[in-house]
């Protein structure tokens, strides 16, 4: 059973408040999601504050207008039902849904919708749009997307059954202060002295609350309270003061220009409120508006990082001064933009788990993205370059991310699209390049150069080249059609500028991985393919780290034995050409240990731990060496021989046929 939180305005509410249905126009990511929502799904609706975002008649007025007549219903009545719904927002969450049938295509006012049948199943006490967003079950990258307008493509996410169980929980509560998070500034000169002021203003962190501690000459930023309730650091201090702080920004809101994706109010609304506070107290603010704690506070360290770049432009071509102090849009274009543009070696290394990078590969793949490249990693198979590749995307755009699989029977139609029979006949299905501009989602691909790249990759070799951000609505026409007009891509300023269709920004990026031992069944990558990335090697790591982080995950051999192991290891992992990353060491760490982890009658898979480590070798291991020369296979059985027991010679014997069976003859 899968759930999702949906974001939506009168065209969501007309469907589930009135016909019992859930559904979207096809040719969208939000429709791709509908197309996957099984029956027992649960949904979470949260309505936006008034039907429609334009107030102006015409656009999506005029939509929303023509959608109400084709399915029997008054548009004024509808708007009238939704604006006693909401209350303002005061009713913003007034449901859980569930699925009750199985996606079907519709045709409603001359488009074609992916519709789901629904069961409402109303909260007791609806949560109100702050609730919402403050409530700690709610992911805080799902509160800010969702803290105003939500940007393309995400108006429709899956979210963790804790989520859902959460809103549920908190619908059936008249008071439901327990389940909120505190969002607090706090002067304060360490971390310690800011966990006493807020206990002393009875605001002690709990897990989830986010606290944003300063002083006059020092920003500590943001920190979030863990399950303990300990404040934890997202941003390494600020080395300049606030007063230095209000001049960076004016200055780089002088110089910015429309590609950088930069406003300086709220970095300047964020001043003004810190000041207050230095100046007249208190020690401690509590209840800042969800929108403005993130634009403001969360974003404080990147968009002052992006601020120090636009700074330094000896001239700029923006106004001569400051406009007026604004917050940023309600949308989350904005945000992405500052993340990327304040991108540091620090917010990437926060969201990698389990794997240990130089700081050297992070900070060049960090520095070409915030100089507006795309990324191919490169390395040994193994090493993190596919874990590095999402952690960067989590670190600038969340889970807004697609990752898909290079294969050597890739062509334009897995990249770009192509045509495939329906019931009408036949129409453009779009690719993986071509899906994610039309959401806005970054793109991770892995194996990259297992495909031909000229046959898969050639008609986008001009968009690849840049975002070309100073001509913005230029386009280039694809050789399709859909639905009676040319598949165009176009390059637009934000995603909020683009019309329906494929577009890219200044801030989209695609990232592939290449695998440089598999040589065998690689496409050599073309020089005009190559010089529209920035290549990143990610290497294995040097010899006594590797063999120091390997150690612990033999927990279970015996000291002697585990050295020797972990030295053969070691070495079959640098054979020259042949490199194994720590993924493959892992894999073989964990079958070692299981195979000698005893089940309750007191039985081992295996005897011994070499003959598990020869097994682990034949089962991991070998399967990298496809391919290979005899020469690397030869060195790498050396490695392996050397130090096992002469015992062990069967094994032995069926790991050099398997060695013998993947080579190149």
């Amino acid at each position: 059973m899968a759930n999702f939180v949906l974001a939506v305005d009168l065209f969501g509410f007309v469907q589930i408040a009135k016909r019992d249905l859930f559904g979207w126009p096809t040719g969208s990511r939000e429709a791709d999601e509908i197309r996957s929502m099984q029956p027992g799904d649960r949904l979470v609706v949260k309505l936006a504050q008034s039907p429609t975002f334009e107030t102006a008649g015409g656009g999506r007025v005029g939509v929303q207008s023509a959608y109400c007549r084709a399915v029997g219903l008054d548009y004024d009545e509808m708007c009238a039902d939704y604006e006693e719904t909401v209350r303002g927002g005061e009713a913003a969450v007034p449901w859980v849904l569930q699925v009750v049938g199985h996606p079907r295509d519709v045709s409603v006012a001359g488009q074609t919708w992916v519709q789901i049948p629904v069961r409402r199943e109303p909260l007791e006490h609806p949560l109100s749009t702050s609730d919402f967003l403050r409530l700690r079950a709610v992911p805080w990258e799902i509160a800010a997307q969702f803290k105003g307008m939500v940007s393309r493509g995400r108006h429709v996410q899956r979210v963790s059954p804790d989520m859902v169980d959460g809103v549920a929980r908190a619908g059936r509560l008249e008071d439901r202060s327990g389940e909120m998070r505190q969002l607090s500034l706090v002067r304060a000169t360490d971390v310690d002295s800011a966990v006493q002021a807020l206990v002393r203003a009875a605001r002690g962190p709990r897990p989830g609350d986010r606290v944003f501690i300063f002083e006059p000459d020092r920003v500590l930023g943001i920190h979030d309270a863990d399950d303990a309730g300990r404040l934890i650091a997202r941003d390494q201090p600020l080395t300049v003061g606030l007063a230095e702080l209000r001049t960076l920004l004016q200055d780089a809101h002088a110089k910015r220009i429309k590609q950088d994706g930069f406003t300086a109010g709220p970095g300047l609304r964020a001043y003004e409120q810190l000041a207050a506070m230095l100046e007249r107290g208190p020690d401690v603010e509590s209840g800042v508006p969800v929108n403005h704690f993130h634009d403001r506070f969360v974003l404080f360290s990147s968009r002052i990082t992006a601020a120090i770049a636009i700074a330094q432009r000896p001239t700029g071509p923006g106004p001569s001064s400051p406009e007026p102090v604004t917050d940023s849009s309600e949308a989350t274009a904005e945000d992405e933009a500052v993340l990327l543009h304040g991108l540091t070696v620090r917010a990437v290394r926060a969201e990698l788990e389990g794997i240990e990078l130089p700081d050297s590969v992070i900070a060049e793949a960090v520095t070409a993205l915030r100089a507006g490249k795309h990324l191919l990693l490169s390395g040994p198979p193994g090493t993190g370059k596919s874990t590095l590749a999402e952690a960067i995307c989590r670190a600038v755009v969340g889970e807004a991310h697609d990752v898909a699989t290079a294969t050597a029977d890739w062509t334009t139609f897995d990249t770009i699209g192509g045509y495939l029979p329906n019931e009408r006949g036949l129409s453009f299905e779009p690719g993986v390049v071509l899906r994610s501009l039309r959401a806005g989602r970054w793109l991770v691909i892995d194996e990259l150069n297992r495909a031909d790249i000229d046959k898969a990759f050639g008609p986008l070799f001009t968009l690849l080249a840049g975002t070309h951000a100073d001509r913005p609505g230029r386009r280039v026409v694809l050789p399709f059609q859909e639905s009676g007009r040319p598949v165009e891509i176009s390059w637009q300023s934000t995603i909020e500028e683009a019309d329906e269709g494929y577009f890219v920004t200044p801030t989209w990026r695609l990232i592939g991985t290449l695998n440089v031992s598999d040589k065998a069944s690689l496409f050599q990558l073309s020089f005009a393919f190559l010089r529209r990335f920035a290549i990143i090697d990610v290497p294995i790591p040097t010899g006594d780290r590797y063999a120091a982080w390997l150690r612990p995950l033999l927990h279970n051999v015996g000291q002697a034995q585990r050295d020797a192991i972990v030295s053969s290891a070691i070495g079959l992992a640098q054979v020259t050409g042949r490199e194994l990353g720590p993924a493959i060491l892992s894999d073989m760490a964990a079958f070692i240990t299981t195979g000698l982890t005893e089940a309750a009658t007191g039985e081992t898979a295996y005897s011994s731990p070499w003959e598990a480590y020869v097994t682990a070798v034949r089962l991991f291991a070998v399967p990298q060496y496809e391919g290979a020369t005899a020469k690397e296979c030869k060195s790498a059985m050396d490695v392996v021989t050397q130090a096992t027991p002469a015992e062990l010679g069967s094994a032995l014997k069926g790991l050099e046929a398997a060695f013998k069976s993947v080579a190149l003859n």
